[in-house]
């Protein structure tokens, strides 16, 4: 008795596509029944595509106990359309004009589910009332190797609260009627402005 007739394959993964970063490829397995007796089933996986998004072939390979083989192929496709997530962020907060927090990237603290990622910072500023007074706007963007991208900002609330210093103040004097008064020279520093009145 001659076999010469290959196996059949009665089941084979449907085409599928996938998010990068899950690892559920392994969780289907084709099937195959043969006319004489016990098949065996490997398969192996051709990349068709890679970089961002990804395709790849599986082909099933079922042969029987006399070397009859037959071949089937599922596609995967894999793509990325995940954003990156910031895992920690500097919350908002109010600070003096003359202690104004720096902006730096270690800061924050950023991942993604697939590929390597491009931080960037941007300040921009409201300004408010008085020179000493105003917000800034810290919003950094988080890109991953397929062109997702996600923002936040960190806002940092400006006050002035701290008056001028004022320095040369002479001292009460007592002048008889008819007398010149003497120059003084006062001046005034301040720690966020030029000493100029800032009314709220």
């Amino acid at each position: 008795f001659v076999d010469d007739v290959a196996p059949v394959f009665t089941s084979v993964p449907a085409n599928v596509v996938l998010s990068c970063g899950i690892d559920n490829i392994n969780t289907q397995a084709a099937t195959a029944t043969d006319n004489c007796g016990d098949v065996s089933i490997t398969y192996f996986d051709v990349e068709l595509t890679g970089g961002c998004d990804g395709d790849m072939e599986r082909h099933w390979v079922a042969q029987d106990e006399c070397g009859n083989s037959t071949e089937a192929v599922r596609m995967i496709t894999v793509q990325d359309n995940i954003a990156p997530v910031f895992t920690s962020f500097p919350e908002d907060l109010t600070a003096s004009c003359s202690a104004v927090p720096e902006a730096f990237d270690a800061l924050v603290s950023v991942s993604d589910n697939c590929s390597s990622i491009g931080l960037s910072l941007n300040e921009s500023r409201e300004d408010g009332y008085c020179p000493g007074s105003y917000i800034l706007y810290r919003t950094w963007t988080a890109v991953d190797g397929c062109g997702n991208e996600t923002s936040a900002t960190w806002s940092v609330y400006v006050i002035d609260e701290t008056p001028p210093l004022l320095s040369g103040v002479p001292n009460d004097v007592e002048l008889s009627c008819g007398a010149s008064i003497p120059e003084v020279n006062v001046s005034a520093t301040d720690n966020c402005s030029d000493g100029s009145k800032c009314l709220s």
